[in-house]
């Protein structure tokens, strides 16, 4: 691990000398790069006695946050003057936790949101106050990983601040990741897990089937459930035109076609999504390799 020269060293390459912009409380400051360009700081003491327009001292930094969306930036700033300094310095150690591990880029969505998120779950259990997740078993079936990461939150948390959190908070963790990585809305990701759930379960008693969740036939199922559900959600239909396939695949699979238009029938209703004949039958293909896969 490496001393506290070599961070300053790290800091004053990265950003050059750094000045002052605005103290937004003693652990916290705003200040401006060689660039010119906005950061937020973070260090114990960093705020405390320091003025507009000075230079910051690198050794008092602890974490410079320098996000690209200057509009997440300035909810940022205004979310941390209300969060203790240690919840904030947890939250940012459990995300770049998240990010090694996915070796995905993350939307700056997830700064503002786990942050709050994670906050408010601290507090709400230090007042023994527990909210149930109705998407628990939903999320941990269609996003495995991510609800691992969920889990690793909770013990981080745990092993920094002494506070134990429900294990239904995995898999309010685990949707905020699923968030970051669509670059979506939180509510949309809720409404995408339901839809999921919902096509799963017509498929399912459909044909008295029990799904091998470890089977790639699944995993292909899920993956396509979960295009479909962002472009219904965004209400991008997709279409090919391609009429001899659409003709094929009717005639071939005509038990696995009236269980698609009863998805079809369902998407209309709960979401007033009208799925194309391509739509439908990609689903077909993908509901005839499950039923082949469970033979």
């Amino acid at each position: 691990m490496h001393g506290l020269g070599f961070f300053v060293f790290v800091v004053i390459e990265a950003y050059g000398q750094m000045k002052v912009q605005k103290i937004i409380n003693n652990n916290q400051i705003i200040c401006t790069d060689r660039n010119g360009d906005e950061c937020i700081a973070i260090g114990k003491g960093l705020g405390f006695q320091s003025k507009p327009g000075e230079t910051v001292a690198p050794e008092k930094i602890e974490k410079i946050f320098k996000l690209d969306d200057t509009g997440v930036s300035s909810k940022f700033q205004n979310l941390v003057k209300k969060i203790p300094y240690e919840h904030i310095q947890v939250t940012d150690e459990i995300i770049q936790y998240f990010k090694l591990s996915l070796e995905k880029k993350l939307s700056d969505n997830i700064y503002i949101s786990l942050t709050d998120h994670l906050n408010f779950a601290i507090e709400r259990t230090k007042k023994g106050i527990v909210f149930t997740n109705p998407l628990t078993w939903e999320t941990k079936r269609f996003y495995n990983h991510e609800y691992a990461l969920g889990l690793y939150a909770i013990k981080h948390i745990k092993n920094r601040i002494g506070i134990e959190l429900p294990q239904e908070e995995a898999g309010f963790i685990a949707l905020h990741i699923v968030n970051a990585l669509t670059t979506g809305i939180f509510d949309e990701t809720i409404a995408m897990t339901r839809l999921i759930q919902g096509v799963l379960n017509i498929v399912k008693y459909n044909f008295n089937l029990e799904f091998d969740e470890e089977g790639l036939d699944y995993y292909r199922f899920l993956t396509h459930l979960r295009f479909f559900s962002q472009r219904l959600l965004k209400k991008q239909s997709y279409t090919n035109g391609d009429q001899e396939f659409i003709n094929t695949i009717r005639s071939q699979y005509p038990r696995e076609y009236a269980c698609a238009d009863k998805v079809k029938k369902y998407v209309f209703v709960e979401y007033k999504y009208n799925m194309t004949e391509e739509e439908t039958l990609y689903l077909v293909v993908h509901i005839n390799r499950l039923l082949n896969s469970n033979r």
